[in-house]
């Protein structure tokens, strides 16, 4: 297939999977019925979403230490669990509460984070991971995307982690690549502000630009998003934020970086890819 047909065709399915595919964590799942229920994140607070696959579904698994939808395998039903992420593409009921699926793509993945203790010359990254408290080494390939949170912005979040506020009583604004922090309602509909949710930091971090390794410095505390591979050691980065303990004390109310608040999904897009991958 020469390079242009291959390329119409890769858009073709961005744009397939855009309009009629959805995505969320694992939150359910019923063997008998063989129905799968997903949390989403959203701006709003969290949804579940009710996945049933149809006659003759495919399943497809990404592989360890790939989020390459290439490199997904052949699976099955029964592969899944409870706290993967998963893809689907499919029929949305007229109510958005189901979706009738023709292709799930899931996989088992890991959250990470804490300080760079070195950077070799190979673009291996070693931290303390704050989870386990152990060493880990970050892989950086080039698949990997790398960001940091700009000074701004982590101003505004460690005000927000704070309590504090912006100038003449309102949180910071912006946007464009440093983001900006949506507005958010207390329980019961009532005014005010709390930590950014899931979506909102997903949102942030699609924003900020794009660095290098070379831009990264020991000392710099990131976090890390990868797929659970073999070595428990090491992990290939999908997403790596630099500078992101703004992002755990806006989540934590200050305090610093707390690796057990909200470590999971919803911290920011695993970014793990669709077909055109």
């Amino acid at each position: 297939m020469k390079s242009s047909a291959i390329s119409e065709k890769h858009e073709r399915e961005r744009e397939e999977w855009a309009r009629r595919g959805v995505g969320g964590t694992v939150s359910a799942i019923d063997p008998r019925t063989r129905a799968i229920t997903i949390r989403q994140h959203q701006r709003d607070g969290a949804k579940n979403l009710n996945i049933e696959a149809a006659k003759g579904a495919s399943f497809l698994r990404y592989a360890p230490d790939s989020v390459k939808f290439s490199d997904a395998k052949t699976s099955s039903f029964e592969e899944l669990r409870v706290g993967d992420e998963l893809r689907a593409l499919g029929k949305k009921s007229e109510d958005g509460e189901r979706v009738t699926a023709e292709t799930v793509v899931f996989g088992s993945f890991r959250m990470a984070g804490g300080t760079i203790k070195s950077i070799d010359p190979k673009g291996e990254i070693l931290i303390d991971d704050l989870p386990t408290r152990k060493p880990l080494t970050v892989v950086i390939n080039s698949d990997s995307q790398l960001k940091r949170v700009p000074p701004r912005l982590a101003e505004m979040l460690s005000r927000v982690g704070a309590g504090g506020m912006g100038p003449g009583g309102r949180p910071g604004a912006g946007s464009g690549p440093q983001g900006t922090l949506p507005e958010r309602r207390v329980p019961g509909g009532g005014p005010g502000r709390v930590g950014p949710n899931g979506s909102d930091v997903a949102q942030m971090v699609e924003r900020m630009p794009l660095i290098g390794v070379t831009d990264l410095k020991p000392g710099d505390f990131v976090l890390v998003s990868s797929t659970k591979g073999t070595d428990p050691t090491r992990v290939t980065a999908i997403t790596l934020v630099a500078g992101a303990e703004a992002i755990l004390a806006a989540r934590g109310g200050g305090g610093g970086p707390d690796m057990n608040i909200g470590l999971a999904s919803d911290i920011f897009d695993f970014g793990i890819g669709m077909p055109s991958n």
